[in-house]
């Protein structure tokens, strides 16, 4: 079952890996390959007839044993790993998803300003077009003889010019930010989409490698009952006393790596 994300930025699986590789070699244990194969019935009821055989099979059976314990290790290193990658896909995807919500609703702001401008630009053309590319107000300039009433009209024209020059301005500035939001929250959008295939991937990676750890902890659970029946078989003791001797070493071993 893939675990909730918390916000922290995993390590990297592959220092995880080799760091875990260190402390498995420092302890001496041995590697996958190395590891004799699971000693049958007859070799141990054999191997109770000889005291050199008994020995050199115990150790065996303990290197089997502290070989599964390695696997595991590993196993649930790869597991934990592959979570702490899901994890931070998981929040590479709620800031991108943000941040083209965010976006999109700038952009969507500036369409209405932009709306809005362009119909101002619109009358203010309109205008133009109705006096023959001469505006009302220079027409009303030269309609009176009032020394006055010129320098008056003179100055509410220079007001109302101000006011269309402003009104061009707007309509283009609107049009530049519409234009640059809409391409932002195009590749914001991309972005988002793209964080959510990583972690789709990264959560199948992490439910793959749970369950390969599972079905490893089951298989050499499976291993470990019968190797520690024939711990006691050899040693003369019973399955809970070598189950806690060599519960033992392994916990020896978690202090020695911590």
């Amino acid at each position: 079952m893939v675990q909730s994300p918390p916000k922290r930025r995993a390590r990297s699986a592959s220092a995880t890996c080799l760091a875990a590789a260190v402390l498995f070699s420092g302890l001496g244990l041995a590697p996958s390959s190395a590891a004799p194969a699971i000693p049958s019935a007859a070799e141990v009821s054999e191997a109770k007839d000889d005291t050199a055989t008994t020995t050199a099979l115990v150790s065996d059976i303990e290197s089997i044993l502290a070989e599964a314990f390695t696997d595991l290790q590993v196993a649930q290193l790869d597991a934990m790993e592959t979570q702490g990658a899901y994890n931070e896909a998981l929040v590479v995807l709620d800031e991108r998803r943000s941040t083209a919500e965010r976006t999109k609703e700038l952009a969507a702001q500036a369409s209405k300003e932009h709306a809005a401008a362009a119909a101002q630009l619109g009358e203010l053309a309109g205008d133009i077009y109705r006096t023959g590319g001469v505006t009302p107000d220079l027409a009303m300039l030269f309609t009176t003889e009032s020394p006055d009433e010129l320098l008056y009209r003179a100055s509410a024209m220079d007001g109302l010019t101000t006011t269309r020059t402003r009104t061009l301005t707007n309509a283009q500035t609107a049009a530049q930010t519409l234009e640059s939001l809409q391409a932002d929250a195009q590749d914001a959008e991309k972005a988002a989409i793209e964080a959510a295939e990583t972690a789709k991937k990264a959560g199948e990676a992490t439910q793959t490698a749970t369950d390969a750890a599972a079905a490893l902890v089951a298989e050499k659970q499976t291993e470990r009952t019968e190797l520690v029946g024939q711990l006691a078989t050899l040693r003369d003791t019973t399955a809970a006393l070598e189950e806690q001797r060599i519960s033992g070493l392994e916990q020896a071993r978690r202090e020695a790596e911590l």
